[in-house]
This record gives C-alpha cells, sequence and structure tokens, in this order.
C-alpha cells in the first residue's frame, strides 16, 4: 500500500527510537498528520476557487468580445443606427446587473438631446425626454450634455440634478 510520504516520514521519525512509540510520540504524529490534510485542503480549495475565478473571467471576457462583435459587424454591414445603438445599450446593459441603459444624441442645433435607444425604459420616459433641451440641471444626460463631461448620479431621487424630472424617472 502506498503510504502518504508526511506520515512516511513522520512514522521514521518514531520509529529511529527505541521500543515502541509513546502515547505523546502517537498524539504528535496525528496532529501533525491532520495539520497536513488541513492544509492540503486549503491549497485545494484556494486551487479550485481560482480555477473558478479564472473560469468566470475568461467567460465575462469571451461575452464582452462577442458583444462588441456582434456591434462591429453591425457597422461594418451598414445596419441602421437604432439597431446599431441599441445592440449597444444591450451590451452594457448585460456586462453590468441591474443597470438600465439609454443612448440620447445631441441634435444638429447642439441644444436638445433626441432618442437614440433605450430598449428597457418605458415608453412615456423616452417620449418625455426626447427633445429636452440640454442645461445646468437637466438630469444626467442633459446636465452631461451641457457641461461636456460625465455626470453621474446614485440617488434620483435626492439628487438636486432631477428635480424636474424625478417624478417621470421614478
Amino acid at each position: 500500500a502506498m503510504v502518504h510520504p508526511v506520515l512516511k516520514r513522520q512514522l521514521s521519525r518514531i520509529g529511529a527510537g527505541e521500543g515502541a512509540p509513546t502515547a505523546e510520540q502517537w498524539r504528535a504524529l496525528l496532529e501533525r498528520v491532520s495539520r497536513a490534510y488541513e492544509d492540503g485542503d486549503s491549497d485545494r480549495y484556494t486551487l479550485e476557487r481560482s480555477m473558478a475565478i479564472s473560469s468566470s473571467e475568461m467567460q465575462q471576457l469571451y461575452e464582452n468580445i462577442a458583444g462588441e462583435k456582434v456591434v462591429l459587424e453591425a457597422i461594418a454591414a451598414r445596419a441602421p443606427l437604432a439597431e446599431i445603438l441599441d445592440m449597444i445599450v444591450r451590451v452594457v446593459e448585460k456586462r453590468s446587473d441591474g443597470m438600465t441603459c439609454s443612448i440620447l444624441l445631441l441634435d444638429r442645433d447642439g441644444t436638445h438631446l433626441r432618442h437614440g435607444a433605450a430598449p428597457h425604459l418605458p415608453e412615456t420616459y423616452v417620449l418625455a425626454i426626447d427633445g429636452v433641451a440640454i442645461g445646468p440641471s437637466v438630469g444626467s444626460c442633459g446636465t452631461a450634455a451641457f457641461r461636456k463631461e460625465p455626470v453621474i448620479v446614485t440617488d434620483i431621487a435626492s439628487d438636486p440634478l432631477w428635480v424636474e424630472f424625478c417624478d417621470l424617472a421614478l
């Protein structure tokens, strides 16, 4: 029968003394063997967890590339802009659990936002926002277009940028 290397090493240490091993030597041996198995289990768990994370990350990377590929293929095939924007929103939403996205486009005069894509927002909201004038306190999108920089809002219900649109959004 095959003997585990740690057990074999410990048994050889006990066997090196005179006579039968004492109860204390056996207890020490069992503690060392138990510790070795616990360490082995810990290492195996760490390795399995690492492999699971790597597998999960690889899956996420594959899904991201697949989403981007679909969008790029639509662009190359000269798909309508509305279709491409819809695809982009869906890819972003899929990457971010619980996020609902939209794309608004600045119109030619540079002062109003027009609907681009919002596949998961209510139609009433989309229609109400379409054509809104940009400004210093016009929700996240209207303010971002006005400032020409990203605007992130974590709580629409209490953010001052959303005062005029809070009821509609909620």
